[in-house]
């Protein structure tokens, strides 16, 4: 044993001699400070040597005229200039009151309730810097994120001034979004929060424009939305005009093909009139669908007005087959089929913002919206 003890005491010395360098850093190295050290939360190691956590802090405004500490429900910290908040929103305005303040004692006012993620991107909006920070953005992740915050600048009466710099990001959002394969799922979710995000944020056109995306391309019951991030915000109202206008789309489709392709008799007087079976047929081995009409829970109205401007003359043959007169072949050209798509699309308009706000029935809607109102979206 007291070999052991001899053979452990130069290891002691070698371990003495680390603490000692540790302990004594060297005077011309400046050691780094933390951003958030504070007397609640100080980066010094605790009693019994447990460093606490550091918070993480913002700045938003320098260090001279910062005079407002903003926290958020994960605990990180933002600082923040008092006369942006005040210009902002009259809630912000309340909650600062006439409280002193200064860069050198902020005033702290807490916000435990509300998406911190939001509520940063709302700060970084109205103090004129990026939205998303410095990560950057994708189109997907845009779209829950504005959502988000859209939620968040309507509770605060603070759309104003973020409306500019939101605008920007989802109008180039409009062509490549329109360019990229989504799942159904996908194309449910990203159109919803962009719709969610348009209707808090207040932007008429993009609102119009992504809710016509959702009646065109989404196939499940518009009842989901309600459950998707960013989305819970949004008013029956707005729920009830997407069922509608895309039952009222689909009926009116199906409805107008099947006149032009009943085959009525041509003998004047004669009020025999039968339909065709050469179209369903036609229909189906074109549009890859089982039969006609289509089955709506996997297809969408955009796949089939495509597939139908691309058909070709459909002959239909003679269809006549209860009266005794002769008839001549009938032949639905591409011409008609084509009107009758251009037709249905013009007639998909999306919902109208000001009745949504108004939680009105967007059937009844009366507000003018012009060719120039509409942002293209073709559907070739």
């Amino acid at each position: 044993m007291d070999a052991d003890i001899k053979a452990s005491q130069p290891i002691e010395r070698e371990m003495s001699a680390l603490v000692d360098v540790k302990a004594e850093p060297d005077q011309d190295v400046k050691q780094p400070v933390p951003l958030a050290a504070s007397p609640q939360h100080s980066a010094e190691p605790a009693a019994g040597g447990v460093q606490e956590p550091v918070v993480e802090e913002t700045f938003l405004a320098d260090k001279e005229s910062g005079d407002v500490t903003v926290v958020l429900s994960d605990g990180s910290r933002v600082r923040a200039y008092s006369g942006v908040l005040h210009l902002a929103s009259k809630k912000f305005k309340k909650m600062l009151g006439q409280a002193p303040r200064s860069a050198t004692d902020p005033q702290i006012i807490t916000f435990l309730d509300d998406d911190p993620e939001a509520l940063k991107m709302l700060l970084r909006g109205i103090h004129l810097t990026a939205l998303f920070g410095t990560q950057g953005w994708s189109f997907s992740k845009a779209a829950s994120s504005l959502a988000s915050l859209g939620a968040v600048a309507a509770k605060y009466r603070s759309y104003y001034a973020l409306r500019p710099a939101a605008e920007a990001i989802m109008l180039r959002s409009v062509n490549t979004m329109s360019m990229v394969s989504l799942s159904m799922d996908e194309t449910m979710i990203y159109y919803a929060q962009y719709s969610a995000a348009a209707y808090h944020l207040g932007m008429p056109r993009l609102f119009s424009h992504y809710t016509r995306r959702l009646v065109l391309d989404a196939t499940s019951s518009f009842t989901e939305i309600q459950v998707i991030e960013g989305c819970s915000g949004l008013p029956t109202s707005v729920i009830l005009g997407l069922e509608e206008q895309r039952s009222s789309l689909r009926e009116e489709l199906i409805a107008t093909i099947t006149a032009r392709t009943n085959g009525k008799c041509q003998t004047p007087g004669c009020p025999y009139i039968s339909p065709s079976s050469a179209f369903p047929a036609h229909a189906t081995r074109r549009l890859a669908v089982p039969h006609w009409p289509p089955p709506w829970g996997s297809t969408t109205i955009r796949t089939l007005l495509q597939g139908l401007m691309h058909t070709g003359d459909i002959n239909l043959g003679q269809t006549f087959p209860m009266c005794q007169h002769k008839n001549n072949p009938l032949v639905i050209s591409q011409t008609a089929l084509t009107i009758i798509c251009k037709t249905v699309d013009g007639r998909a308009r999306g919902l109208c913002l000001i009745c949504a706000e108004k939680d009105e029935t967007q059937s009844r809607c009366e507000h003018v919206q012009d060719g120039d109102f509409q942002l293209k979206d073709w559907i070739v």
